[in-house]
């Protein structure tokens, strides 16, 4: 029987394989969760992300000389795996994000807007050559790039416009992709009389009104996250996360109304990986939660969650479908081991937060916690 589909992104980061081959096994795996047999209804993934930084999927080492032509191949070989992919499982929608990290490229590993450019240019050449434009989301543009000073006003406009030229003039229009933590220190200010105020950066206002501008009819997708449990602070956060959540969202579309804003969309990267060392790691109904705060914003088209790369280590990524934290009332289990942090969700939300059983899920170094209801 058919998976049903989302009806928005849901998306894993960090998704890496030595090989091709390893890579669609990786792929196939995103797509149908942890159940081979297909007795779940929904697609677990229908989007991914890969930082791209080791092999590049037998290319060949990603920089260096000669490195615009090995990241075309290496990207196009990814694409390749995931169309094998979506043609294995029969009703296939995974897309991906393109590309190591663009305002990487320019700032830190010092390519010149030329080598951008034809990078980009050459890849959208083969994308539209081999039929590949259904494999695609967009382009990864920056990641956490308002914190660090060499992310100038000026290189974020120089790239986008790099960018958005080159793509234009082989005929492709893909989405642009923004990953920014919300809780780092730009977004946080004192208070005249004591305490602190979050705000949205105003690089980030400046970043978003620039691409307005030199990239005008491209849709911008930006990412928001912050790290609840990277200190084991799940239970404990001075500020709980669905009151942060609250938080972000008020001032994101304070600061970008979406009158004026059209262009720009939210897809929150959700914490959920062992990755952040949390003990105990997040149960199903942390899990749950996480979603449920964000699933049903104004301009959240998806969600992502943080992966691990498996050339770093082997081991099958674990994951269910989101529908059942979206769909499935909630109970509150155990307190000891679930937990549910002070304040929630309120509306329709919190009245989803029902009777229901759910159980803290299994985990691994290498895994997320299923997010089926129990």
């Amino acid at each position: 029987m058919p998976k049903r589909h989302h009806q928005k992104t849901v998306g894993m980061m960090a998704v890496g394989a030595p090989t091709p081959t390893a890579l669609e096994e990786t792929f196939v795996s995103l797509y149908l969760g942890e159940r081979d047999d297909r007795r779940a209804p929904y697609q677990a993934c229908n989007a991914v992300q890969s930082y791209g930084d080791r092999q590049l999927w037998g290319a060949g080492p990603p920089e260096g000389a000669g490195r615009v032509g090995r990241n075309v191949e290496g990207w196009i070989r990814f694409l390749r795996a995931l169309q094998s992919a979506n043609r294995r499982v029969g009703e296939g929608n995974l897309r991906a994000i393109l590309s190591r990290n663009l305002m990487g490229f320019r700032v830190v590993r010092g390519w010149s807007l030329g080598e951008i450019g034809e990078y980009v240019g050459r890849l959208c050449q083969r994308i539209l050559a081999e039929e590949l434009a259904e494999q695609v989301a967009g382009w990864w543009l920056a990641d956490e790039g308002v914190e660090k000073p060499d992310h100038t006003d000026r290189a974020f406009r120089e790239v986008v416009a790099t960018v958005q030229t080159a793509q234009k003039e082989a005929g492709c229009a893909f989405p642009f992709f923004l990953a920014e933590e919300l809780d780092s220190a730009p977004y946080w200010s004192r208070r005249l009389f004591g305490g602190w105020e979050h705000r949205i950066a105003p690089q980030l206002i400046s970043w978003v009104e620039t691409f307005s501008e030199v990239a005008a009819g491209a849709r911008l997708v930006l990412m928001p996250f912050y790290y609840p449990w990277a200190a084991n602070q799940w239970r404990s956060v001075s500020l709980p996360p669905p009151k942060k959540w609250e938080l972000f969202f008020e001032n994101l579309n304070r600061s970008f109304p979406s009158e004026r804003y059209s262009f720009l969309e939210f897809q929150p990267i959700l914490e959920l990986s062992q990755q952040q060392k949390a003990i105990p790691p997040p149960a199903h109904t942390d899990v749950h939660r996480q979603i449920r705060w964000v699933w049903d914003r104004p301009r959240v088209s998806g969600v992502w969650f943080m992966g691990v790369e498996p050339e770093r280590g082997s081991g099958r990524l674990r994951l269910a479908p989101v529908d059942g934290a979206k769909n499935t009332p909630l109970g509150r289990s155990d307190p000891k081991r679930a937990g549910r942090p002070p304040g929630g969700p309120s509306g329709g939300a919190a009245r989803a937060l029902g009777a229901a059983r759910s159980r803290p899920g299994p985990a691994s170094a290498r895994a997320l916690p299923p997010v089926h209801p129990g």
